[in-house]
């Protein structure tokens, strides 16, 4: 379903959520509830990637909170090893009510202490949040339009001015951060540095964070151009295969080492794909913030998100941009986004193939040189001892 359309349908929640906003403000929290914490997340397989590492780096127990997500997204869910989530059913109209009932029920059962609303500024997900709240009788907190406040069992912080890890920051004192994960080493991986994936999707949700595959073929062969061993190897889903066959066929005869691998790799195997890949390409995606997890050497392209707000800060992640005044347009699924451009989306249409192209050169360069230094260091240590 398009994107503006479940915006009208959110807005038939508006009134409800505003009565419920107010029935919970008069509501006493229940003094037997439980300990877990639930998490809303229902869209967005990046977000849920970013989340589940940023509470892992601060050492909180994953174990220890409940996540409630579309079942589209039940493959990731099993990579991140999640514990205990609750998947909502959406194969059906009556699929979807039932499995809501059934969370509900649950969480009348489980009673967790508070339930966190992430899909920022959206009325539907909020009345589902003050149901659980209400039927556990615990606290709720949500991210709005409005002004950070707090009343009775309800919290609503500020979502505007937000970025990624400020609002998950905001959550932290919820669980115990005395965690302490088995630190188990990667194995070493030999990189291949004229292997590049390339992800063209950016996920079906906000189609305008794509890269136009018009531009991604003058990108493909002018790195060709600087270096014809490279083997460019295209990711996405088995929904995705057309569309990146799209680009495949563009650069058929023209570039000897171009492969499609969507729906070939699930998430196990492109993250392992990755630890060899001498750089990796992408626009605001689920796979961007798997990458960054993995501190893989990263290029990614931005125009409607920016990276001050959805981005990483490590020496191998690289972001290209115009840096437009009108950009970010798209905060939240409520703003109005390609408002400035009139939908023509400059930012990334304007954004020139050679300024990435010159990022991934530097990219790999500067991980060749790492990489010399780490052999020349194990060397230097054999030889001593």
């Amino acid at each position: 379903m398009k994107t503006n359309w479940l915006l009208k349908i959110d807005s038939l929640f508006a009134w409800p959520y505003s009565i419920g906003k107010f029935f919970l403000r008069k509501k006493i929290i229940n003094e037997s509830i439980g300990n877990e914490t639930w998490v809303i997340k229902l869209l967005g397989q990046g977000s849920i990637i970013r989340l589940i590492s940023y509470y892992k780096s601060k050492n909180i127990d994953t174990r220890s909170l409940t996540l409630i997500t579309f079942d589209r997204n039940r493959e990731i869910c099993e990579f991140l090893e999640l514990e205990n989530v609750q998947f909502v059913s959406s194969r059906s109209v009556p699929s979807f009510i039932a499995s809501l009932f059934r969370i509900a029920q649950f969480a009348g059962k489980l009673k967790p202490r508070c339930i966190i609303d992430l899909e920022r500024a959206c009325y539907s997900v909020g009345c589902f949040r003050f149901l659980l709240s209400l039927v556990a009788g615990g606290t709720s907190i949500g991210f709005d339009l409005g002004p950070t406040t707090t009343k009775g069992r309800v919290s609503t912080i500020a979502v505007d001015t937000l970025t990624m890890e400020q609002l998950f920051e905001k959550t932290l004192y919820l669980f115990d951060r005395s965690y302490t994960p088995k630190s188990t080493p990667d194995p070493a991986t030999e990189i291949d540095f004229c292997k590049v994936i390339v992800n063209i999707n950016a996920s079906d949700y906000v189609f305008g964070r794509r890269y136009p595959i018009e531009s991604f073929k003058d990108l493909f062969l002018q790195l060709n151009r600087l270096n014809p061993s490279f083997a460019f190897y295209l990711t996405g889903s088995a929904a995705e295969h057309e569309y990146v066959q799209e680009l495949i066929d563009l650069l058929k005869n023209k570039i000897a080492y171009v492969y499609t691998k969507a729906g070939e790799w699930n998430w196990p195997r492109f993250a392992h794909e990755l630890d060899s890949c001498a750089v990796f390409i992408t626009g605001d995606s689920g796979p961007m913030h798997l990458a960054a997890s993995k501190k893989i050497p990263t290029v990614a392209i931005w125009g409607p998100t920016q990276a001050d707000q959805f981005g990483y800060a490590y020496d191998t992640f690289c972001n290209v941009t115009l840096s437009l005044p009108c950009s970010p347009c798209f905060f939240h699924p409520k703003s109005k986004a390609y408002q400035a451009c009139n939908h023509q989306i400059t930012c990334m249409s304007s954004l020139p193939p050679s300024q990435i192209a010159a990022q991934v050169m530097r990219t790999i360069e500067s991980g060749k040189v790492r990489a010399s230094r780490f052999i020349k260091a194990n060397v230097t240590n054999e030889v001593q001892s």
